[in-house]
């Protein structure tokens, strides 16, 4: 049986604790180093906690 989406994978060198991954660029809200700011942060832990992510 294969890997479940809540389980740990690695890509690339990259460890992910589960699968679902959002990107903070595809929102456009990344800052122009590719990080996020404390703003960037709160949208995402905002759409997190409300099941919209």
């Amino acid at each position: 049986m294969g890997m479940g989406i809540f389980e740990p994978v690695e890509i690339g060198g990259l460890r992910l604790k589960n699968r679902l991954v959002r990107s903070a660029t595809w929102e456009g809200i990344a800052a122009p180093d590719g990080g996020i700011d404390a703003s960037a942060s709160g949208h995402l832990a905002a759409a997190g906690l409300s099941g919209g992510f």
